[in-house]
């Protein structure tokens, strides 16, 4: 007996220090450690589906905004919004958006909300939800167990080999972190550019063209899309639509891969879409706002890249927080943080001039940057641009 209750106390004081050490480090920033220097100690990129859920129900935002790593961008502190929280999530899909903002309306009520869209999360055959997404976390459809699931996840993320693992690499490898990236209190996160060069573009060039020859065949499926509409229009939600902007380099990689025109067809469907469910509800459709068409940040050069100390794009799909405050200022009306020729707000009367200047501009910047652009192409096995 005396073993018994020894090894019982011995145990209840390894799982006190443990847990004790995992609070007070508190890796994810789920109670108190999350200014950036704290949560930069460890790589949060593959926790935000289990962590984000938790800090959004500590922070109760008064705005939120989803989307996926080209969203995460946006950050509310930046801008002068001091209650707005950033859940974007990695590669997140259309569905994992929705039941994302569904639980923020239930969990804070937030007054405001930002949507960002990108055209790869709206292709048909995509998967509903990635690895680590759990929608009894989210209350997703009413889910009994949530609490229970708050309860697990909190297990895991403070008594865990991974809470420990975690804990320790805070405490003792910050320094040693491989991954660059810069995670915000306020959620948004983004990676550094140590130096800019065309090379930037070279590696995200690779993935979206393997991505883009593996889906060709693939359409659109915006039934996510709708039901996200549905969603923002039942609840008094103040909702902003943000069309992500890429460089038109990327547009260069759909047209090659012919995919251009179902890009296109994809804005159309996001305007014809909203003015149905607007319809559907007596309401007015929400803002939809493109941003493609600012040339100084979607037709950046590439030529003289290395001398430019604050670039719009970190790659061609990946714009930096100096795009990302000018966007969200201008969609927010932040004073001194918008500018409003920078965006456009896309009807069934604006989008087809936005189209058209896209392609004058890629086009144009074809031409002006015509040495770099076919150098990369070289790299990626394309054939250069036509003279």
């Amino acid at each position: 007996m005396r073993y018994v209750i020894s090894l019982t106390v011995l145990c209840l004081a390894l799982s006190g220090l443990t847990l004790g050490y995992t609070l007070s480090t508190d890796p994810f920033g789920i109670f108190h450690n999350d200014s950036e220097t704290e949560l930069s100690r460890i790589n949060q990129f593959w926790y935000m589906r289990t962590s984000k859920p938790l800090r959004l129900l500590r922070r109760q935002p008064d705005m939120v905004i989803v989307g996926t790593s080209r969203t995460a961008r946006l950050s509310p502190d930046r801008v002068g919004i001091e209650d707005g929280f950033n859940a974007a999530l990695p590669g997140a899909t259309a569905h994992e958006q929705r039941i994302t903002l569904a639980y923020a309306i239930d969990a804070s009520a937030p007054a405001r909300a930002v949507i960002g869209l990108d055209f790869d999360a709206f292709r048909a055959g995509r998967e509903t939800s990635r690895l680590g997404f759990n929608p009894a976390l989210m209350r997703a459809e009413g889910a009994p167990s949530h609490w229970l699931n708050v309860a697990l996840t909190l297990k895991r993320l403070f008594f865990s080999t991974l809470a420990v693992q975690k804990s320790y690499e805070a405490t003792h490898l910050a320094g040693q972190r491989r991954d660059d990236a810069r995670y915000q209190a306020d959620g948004s996160w983004w990676r550094p550019i140590p130096q800019a060069s065309a090379d930037d573009f070279e590696g995200v060039g690779r993935q979206r063209l393997s991505a883009f020859r593996q889906s060709a065949d693939a359409g659109l499926d915006m039934t996510e899309y709708r039901r996200l509409l549905q969603l923002c229009q039942a609840s008094a939600l103040d909702c902003q639509l943000l069309v992500t902007p890429v460089h038109v380099f990327d547009i260069n990689l759909l047209s090659t891969s012919g995919l251009l025109p179902l890009w296109q067809q994809w804005h159309e469907q996001l305007v014809r879409i909203n003015d149905e469910v607007a319809a559907e509800y007596g309401q007015r459709p929400i803002p939809l706002w493109g941003f493609n068409t600012f040339a100084p940040a979607v037709a950046e050069a590439l030529s003289t890249r290395e001398d430019n100390s604050n670039p719009w794009f970190k790659d061609s799909i990946h714009f930096t927080p100096r795009f990302a405050d000018l966007m969200l200022g201008t969609i927010t009306g932040q004073a001194g943080a918008g500018n409003g020729d920078t965006g456009i707000r896309l009807d069934q009367a604006s989008l087809p001039l936005y189209l058209d200047t896209i392609t004058d501009l890629r086009q144009a910047f074809n031409v002006r940057e015509k040495a770099s652009v076919d150098q990369l192409h070289t790299k990626l096995g394309l054939a250069p641009t036509s003279p």
